[in-house]
């Protein structure tokens, strides 16, 4: 674990130095008001975990100890190398990730909760802390389920945290990459000009681009939406509500008629 919380710092503060040097959009807000938004989603972030850390943030590490134990699930079924069954767990547990983001815009219940996220209307790095604190503890149920129906290793899963943080600062993160290295990174993986339209106000933009990581799966499933309908540089990102920058705000959105 604090292998997995020296690698976020060093990725987050990586990403926050690149958005002063490769910044995409101007920040139409200013201080202290951008300011006071970025502090909000650190907060909520921070809360969140805290809940976790007191309910169930260790039971995917305990799941995964299980499963390897007693041969539970997919992969030591099918009897793979040690390499394989570490990769064959990262690829199953993104794909899961995929779905679970995709049940949450589908399901209203779901939605009322990871709307949240979409309700910043300046993408950057701090983006990718915004999530109630209630989505996080889904979300941890969701991944010990896959966990032990898959059967993934302890080592596929530390893996699999690091790399699921990880892009999702550098997907969120306000940063222009050349052209021609997005356009190659985006054809497996998601990349900012990727996933920045998955936060258009639009209803059927920002139900499109679900991948935290590899990007076949919006592909795959028809749920890509090309970077190419606007200027992603100039648009208005995310949803209106008076609510969206006050951390008591965020907390009761849900709640929110």
């Amino acid at each position: 674990m604090q292998t997995r919380f020296i690698v976020f710092i060093s990725i987050l503060a990586t990403f926050s130095l690149l958005e002063c040097l490769l910044k995409r959009r101007r920040d139409p807000n200013l201080y202290p008001s951008n300011i006071y938004r970025r502090l909000s989603n650190i907060a909520l972030l921070m809360f969140g975990s805290l809940l976790l850390f007191l309910w169930n943030h260790f039971l995917p590490l305990v799941s995964a100890y299980r499963a390897t134990d007693f041969g539970v699930g997919l992969i030591p079924w099918l009897g793979l190398s040690f390499e394989a069954s570490v990769v064959l767990g990262l690829i199953l547990m993104d794909l899961l990730i995929y779905f679970q983001h995709l049940l949450f815009h589908k399901i209203k219940i779901l939605w009322k909760v990871h709307r949240v996220h979409h309700l910043d209307n300046l993408l950057d790095v701090t983006t990718a802390l915004r999530f109630h604190p209630l989505e996080l503890i889904l979300s941890q149920l969701i991944k010990i389920t896959g966990v032990i129906a898959f059967g993934v290793g302890l080592e596929s899963l530390l893996l699999f945290e690091i790399t699921l943080s990880s892009f999702a600062i550098f997907n969120h993160a306000n940063i222009q990459l050349p052209k021609k290295l997005d356009k190659f990174l985006a054809s497996l993986f998601v990349t900012p000009n990727f996933h920045v339209i998955h936060h258009h106000p639009k209803l059927h933009l920002h139900n499109s681009n679900y991948g935290f990581c590899l990007s076949i799966w919006d592909r795959i499933f028809k749920t890509y939406e090309s970077a190419k309908v606007e200027d992603y540089s100039e648009f208005d990102c995310g949803l209106d509500s008076e609510y969206r920058d006050s951390f008591k705000g965020m907390l009761s959105t849900p709640f929110r008629r």
